[in-house]
């Protein structure tokens, strides 16, 4: 985590966890997938996007585009 020191400059004020129910990444029209590639612990990937997971981190299946569209 970083702050703003005194003096205007960035500063490291170490590490802050946050509890969240669901956390979306901005991925744009190609997915920016870096994230899983870095930290694949905790990001999964399905093919070329992030994995759909439910609130336990198991996977969960992705209907099928044409479902969506109904």
């Amino acid at each position: 985590m970083r702050k703003i020191d005194s003096d205007g400059g960035m500063g490291e004020s170490g590490e802050a966890e946050l509890s969240a129910r669901t956390l979306l990444v901005a991925a744009g029209t190609q997915p920016n997938t870096v994230l899983a590639r870095e930290d694949a612990t905790h990001f999964q990937l399905d093919g070329k996007y992030f994995a759909a997971l439910d609130e336990e981190g198991k996977r969960v299946s992705r209907r099928p585009r044409d479902q969506l569209l109904r």
